[in-house]
């Protein structure tokens, strides 16, 4: 097996010397030996940082990656167990996407010049505060990291819109033309 050392990883791999380095103090992948005390890898640590890499992309911090696979490369037994659980969250993310989507096509193709002035707006809006007070009643008790954390990792409840009197809009469930929106914070309506 040919051996690289940390400037033809790099090369192949694209990645800086540093995040090679960092990768290693992770402990998310190692060199197989010194030489003249500069670090010398094997083959296989290509595709491990290709491993590490496409698991980054598909959400995975890197101390879930380092739970999942270590720097040997080989998969931890419970993997599929952890990968099943990062694709609900995957799924999760992927629907309160489109639904930030849908609200986002119906407010760029409003007819109203100001978005303030269209009442289908209005009654997403007041829906979406309506299902933040009811989840701020039902977790009083959450924790202000939680509370604070960005719109798109919160934990989301659908709030489907349609054209219906403003009233008729319920916490769980609102219908405003077709546009779905739901979750916290601004971001999602």
């Amino acid at each position: 097996m040919s051996e690289l050392s940390i400037a033809q990883l790099r090369a192949r791999t694209g990645l800086a010397s540093s995040a090679l380095r960092f990768y290693e103090r992770k402990g998310l992948l190692h060199a197989a030996r010194r030489a003249g005390g500069k670090r010398v890898y094997d083959e296989d640590a290509v595709e491990q940082v290709a491993l590490i890499d496409l698991l980054k992309r598909a959400g995975f911090t890197l101390s879930e990656i380092a739970a999942l696979v270590g720097p040997s490369g080989r998969s931890a037994p419970d993997w599929r167990t952890m990968a099943a659980a990062k694709l609900r969250e995957l799924d999760d993310r992927v629907q309160q996407i489109e639904r930030a989507r849908k609200a986002l096509r119906h407010a760029i193709d409003s007819r109203h010049e100001l978005l303030d002035d269209c009442p289908v707006h209005r009654r997403i809006l007041r829906a979406h505060a309506e299902t933040l007070a009811a989840d701020a009643k039902s977790a009083p008790a959450k924790s202000a990291s939680a509370k604070s954390a960005p719109a798109n990792s919160a934990s989301v409840k659908s709030t489907s819109v349609k054209s219906a009197p403003a009233k008729s809009a319920s916490v769980k469930s609102a219908s405003v033309e077709g546009v779905s929106v739901s979750g916290r914070g601004a971001g999602s309506a």
